[in-house]
């Protein structure tokens, strides 16, 4: 199952901020406890053409995605095998949309990343919560 998703990258001034519009396709339980969560822009001129607004075009420089990728496995106690936390293994292949200074990278990078898997883990949880 796919769900289209539209992201916004907020940057220092002066830089102008981005967006994104990309498919979903989300795997949960994909066996037990492993989770797995693709973002890709596969076929997104459609995506692009349908959820993205004539305002954001001009309010945004256009980011793309071409692969974003969380895979989600279960950490195991070695003498109970019981499951003591989380690996997440995350890949990331896009385009920020322009030429972006060394400086900004190295402050905005690290971040963005960590922000991507808070925003995955509150996800799941939230997906967790509404299934009671």
């Amino acid at each position: 199952l796919k769900q289209a998703v539209k992201s916004v990258l907020n940057f220092p001034f002066p830089l102008t901020d981005r967006i994104m519009v990309h498919w979903k396709y989300l795997r949960l339980n994909r066996s037990p406890n492993e989770h797995m969560l693709i973002l890709s822009e596969e076929g997104n001129q459609r995506l692009l053409d349908k959820y993205l607004t004539q305002n954001e075009r001009k309010q945004y420089v256009l980011a793309r995605t071409f692969l974003c990728a969380y895979w989600i496995l279960p950490v195991r106690c070695s003498e109970t095998g019981a499951i003591k936390g989380s690996c997440i293994r995350y890949a990331f292949s896009g385009d920020t949309g322009g030429s972006i200074p060394a400086w900004v990278q190295n402050q905005v990078g690290p971040k963005t990343a960590l922000d991507s898997i808070q925003g995955l883990i509150n996800y799941v949880q939230k997906y967790r919560g509404n299934r009671g």
